[in-house]
């Protein structure tokens, strides 16, 4: 048997609700991606990875078709079924029968130039893999027995935990046996306030009360290091003090984007200027910059717990975010820990040696968190006019209605990046998003 013979002449879809859709096929994309554990060990040349199996199937771009006299009213039935909430279950031209989750639906529709069709494509997870995918296990939504407000709740409790720890690592690893690893240490220290009050000021000054402690914090910093240097240092408040600084302005407003690129910001900073010698001093400086990233990355999980996150895209962004920023540290702190290779055992630099595992539980339930926040939040549909519309009146068809004070214009115009004329009328052929 050929692979001709194995594949099926259509693709079918069936919604939550159980509306059932026969399309052509156009073709689709498939990726995967394996879930390891990576961990490097002192005095131990080389990695050791752990294979934890396989995520789910994702289809970055699955295209089809309706096509036939009745496509265009055929298109907008399954474009509305699009708005249920739940599983789809698709009986797949080449994979058979699978359980996905929508993400992303496109529809484009011609009637002057190719009006016979009406087409799709669409973004999905397959959720389950595999020969012990039950369908019913699937399609179960209330399985979890935690919330994703107990998540949120457990993650702001675990978030007052790692600082705790940064905090006591720091203590542990700051030498003040001189005045070169002092200077070391305050040099690191001064360059990464600054980091931070130039990315984050901003954020702080929307709420006043937040902007005086952020100040306040900032003058508390400058008061511990100089009274260091005419007696001893207070590690534990001064480490304290600069995670303080990190965390403190986020608290100011609830947008996601904003935040997280203002913390992304602040560790770039700090990675351009990570030691790259072998010395003493270069071990305190990594250490010292070490408390501002593992800071940064406790503030991460903080502005996803908190912030507004209204569609799946945003929270699909969010992850793969969280998971590059914390991809950038590891990675640059791992490249300081490099330079120390050749050094005797007590003399070289370990990274993140007393927080890495706090640091990694943190950000795999804020992921969790965030994904178990899929199912609740809307999904992007897109869609080309093909007349003149008015963004009014599109808001009103797709939203129910304007909106109170006119909320759900505002936000069709923002998502869609309106300017000018367009805030008026959208002439045909531009692609609309919306979120349902």
């Amino acid at each position: 048997m050929s692979w001709q013979d194995r594949l099926r002449p259509e693709i079918t879809f069936t919604s939550p609700d159980g509306d059932t859709y026969r399309a052509k096929w156009a073709g689709d994309e498939q990726t995967k991606q394996k879930n390891v554990g990576i961990f490097n060990y002192p005095n131990f040349n080389g990695t050791v990875v752990q294979d934890l199996g396989i995520q789910s199937n994702r289809f970055p771009s699955l295209s089809f078709w309706f096509d036939g006299e009745d496509n265009d009213t055929e298109g907008e039935a399954f474009y509305l079924s699009c708005d249920q909430r739940g599983v789809w279950t698709i009986v797949h031209p080449s994979k058979g029968e699978i359980y996905v989750q929508f993400t992303n639906i496109s529809k484009t529709y011609r009637p002057i130039d190719d009006g016979n069709r009406t087409v799709f494509s669409i973004q999905c997870v397959q959720v389950g893999q595999g020969e012990n995918t039950v369908p019913d296990a699937v399609v179960q939504t209330g399985t979890q027995p935690t919330t994703s407000a107990e998540l949120a709740n457990d993650i702001n409790s675990q978030a007052i935990d790692t600082n705790i720890a940064i905090a006591t690592q720091y203590d542990a690893k700051i030498k003040l046996d001189t005045s070169g690893l002092q200077i070391a240490n305050t040099k690191m220290i001064n360059s990464s306030v600054l980091a931070i009050n130039a990315n984050l000021t901003a954020i702080a000054t929307q709420d006043p009360s937040i902007l005086s402690k952020f100040t306040a914090i900032s003058r508390g910093i400058t008061s511990t290091i100089s009274g260091g240097v005419t007696g001893v240092l207070n590690k534990i408040a001064l480490a304290s003090q600069v995670v303080g600084l990190i965390q403190t302005p986020i608290q100011a407003i609830t947008d996601i984007g904003s935040r997280f690129a203002a913390i992304v910001n602040v560790v770039t900073s700090v990675l351009a200027i990570l030691p790259t010698g072998k010395r003493d001093e270069d071990k305190n400086a990594a250490n010292a910059a070490e408390l501002t990233l593992a800071g940064c990355l406790v503030a991460t999980a903080q502005i996803a717990t908190s912030g507004e996150i209204d569609t799946r895209t945003t929270a699909i962004q969010t992850v793969t975010d969280l998971t590059q920023l914390l991809s950038d540290i590891t990675t640059g702190l791992d490249a300081v820990q490099s330079n120390f290779d050749e050094n005797d055992i007590d003399l070289q630099y370990f990274s993140q040696s007393d927080t890495y595992n706090d640091l990694i539980l943190l950000i795999g339930n804020t992921i969790n968190f965030l994904l178990e926040s899929l199912l609740s939040l809307k999904i992007e549909k897109r869609f080309i006019i093909a007349r003149p519309r008015s963004p009014i009146e599109i808001t009103v068809k797709e939203y129910g209605s304007l909106g109170e004070d006119d909320s759900n214009l505002d936000f069709f115009i923002s998502t869609n990046n309106l300017k000018g004329n367009e805030i008026r009328l959208l002439n045909p052929g531009f692609e609309v998003v919306v979120y349902v």
